[in-house]
């Protein structure tokens, strides 16, 4: 699982990101530390039709989809 959109400074996102760990633990499920935070550049690159890392490549979610590759790679490389 992987959490997207994600906000951190909204106390809504940090309740639900609670809920999918404990959930994700009792069924068994994955759940990815990094989240992809919500940002304009998303948007604006999806209405674009580009890349975030074309549109943005140094915004946060560009980071953020970079760091999710990587633990991803990592993850399943074992």
């Amino acid at each position: 699982m992987l959490l997207t959109r994600y906000n951190d400074r909204l106390i809504l996102n940090a309740s639900v990101r609670v809920a999918v760990a404990e959930w994700a633990l009792k069924n068994d499920t994955r759940i990815y530390t990094t989240p992809i935070r919500e940002g304009v550049c998303v948007r604006e690159a999806q209405a674009k039709k580009e890349s975030i890392w074309n549109y943005a490549p140094t915004s946060v979610p560009a980071n953020n989809y970079a760091d999710f590759v990587e633990e991803y790679l990592e993850r399943n490389h074992e």
